[in-house]
């Protein structure tokens, strides 16, 4: 037996864990529950498996309380990210400020009229049936850019994203 074969039971204890398993994140997500089922983050696959096969009621119990540290851990590693990414886009702003760089002040411009010069273009003529999927693309790209530089000059939308969380669990309560 392998710890694949208990991901149902991990997702029924630890949802956020068995979803972590299979992504960028399983690493920390594996040690997470070794650490709660044998006491040492190193254990074998095979030694987790072996508890999982014959988990009692304080190894679901441990289980669970290792979802619930795993959660704070996945809250302060968004929040680090934030962090960085604010403190990423301060230093450029310093930066433009300090030099007097008009380069971001024309990249934005060029993206904000290139986005809405070939919508207003794809608008007005619609697509051609030669390269038309090309224009699409271009468009994509200029629109991602465009919400690049929205997010420069007015911030993410990570408070929004944190006023959901907020909104969200008031409504539980």
């Amino acid at each position: 037996m392998t710890l694949d074969d208990f991901t149902d039971l991990i997702a029924t204890v630890a949802p956020a864990i068995a979803g972590a398993l299979g992504g960028p994140l399983a690493g920390l997500a594996a040690r997470a529950v070794a650490e709660a089922l044998t006491g040492r983050a190193d254990a074998s696959p095979e030694t987790v498996a072996e508890r999982l096969a014959g988990a009692r009621p304080e190894d679901l119990a441990a289980l669970k309380a290792a979802e619930a540290e795993f959660r704070l851990e996945l809250r302060k590693l968004e929040i680090d990210l934030e962090r960085i990414a604010v403190d990423d886009r301060r230093s450029a702003r310093t930066r433009e400020m300090r030099l007097r760089d008009r380069a971001p002040a024309v990249l934005a411009a060029g993206v904000t009229f290139g986005f809405f010069g070939v919508l207003a273009l794809v608008l007005h003529q619609g697509l051609k049936p030669q390269g038309g999927e090309a224009v699409l693309v271009l468009l994509g790209a200029l629109g991602t850019g465009w919400t690049a530089v929205l997010n420069y000059y007015f911030g993410s939308s990570a408070g929004s994203a944190a006023k959901n969380d907020i909104v969200e669990r008031l409504a539980r309560r």
